[in-house]
């Protein structure tokens, strides 16, 4: 995996154009104004939500009410550690950012005994190449902002920037997103999902 610092967005240009993603995923929106209101990312989450129950995949729709920004996305799966093949238990949420009105990534990672990796174990697991700067630049530890519980969290202050790079309009920026973001902390969607979009796309045209 390529690394790149966040702050300087044009270095994540390589790794988005395919390196960890899969073309048919890279659909995203041609303005510099690629964020969302909570009802739009609302809607984009359900939609989804239902493509991934139309692949039979596991995503959830986690609601605590019906306050902003109050329901998120939840993914769950293991991964191995390369370094001594211990099955690390991932949870994954992609919850809209009221500050930045763009999709983040959270997540927590526990090992098989329950424990949960600290700051420097979610590095080491998920960016072992990275240097100390990219990895405080990229990914740290934040309140989750429904759950109010610290959670590892990619930061969001580039989002909207990448998200507005690529020439395609996307029906759907929270799977741009996932498809995006979601490599580089070992969360990959299958090429279905982006290729399930282009159908429908054909069929509304």
């Amino acid at each position: 995996m390529r690394i790149f610092r966040w702050p300087h967005w044009r270095r994540s240009h390589a790794i988005l154009n395919g390196e960890n993603a899969s073309p048919h995923l890279i659909i995203a929106q041609h303005n510099m104004n690629a964020t969302l209101t909570w009802p739009e990312f609302l809607s984009q989450a359900k939609q989804f939500l239902d493509i991934s129950q139309q692949l039979n995949d596991s995503w959830q729709l986690y609601k605590k009410d019906d306050e902003e920004p109050n329901s998120f996305l939840k993914y769950t799966q293991k991964i191995k550690c390369k370094a001594n093949d211990e099955l690390i238990n991932v949870e994954y949420h992609i919850v809209y950012s009221v500050s930045y009105q763009v999709p983040m990534l959270y997540f927590q990672a526990h090992r098989s005994d329950g424990r949960l990796l600290d700051l420097e174990a979610t590095w080491s697991v998920f960016m072992p190449d990275a240097s100390r700067t990219d990895l405080y630049e990229m990914l740290t530890q934040m309140e989750h902002p429904v759950l109010f519980r610290p959670f590892m969290a990619l930061h969001p202050c580039r989002t909207c920037e990448i998200l507005a790079q690529f020439g395609k309009q996307s029906r759907n920026l929270v799977l741009t997103f996932i498809s995006i973001y979601g490599p580089y902390v070992k969360l990959s969607l299958a090429n279905a999902y982006g290729l399930y979009i282009e159908e429908n796309e054909r069929s509304i045209d």
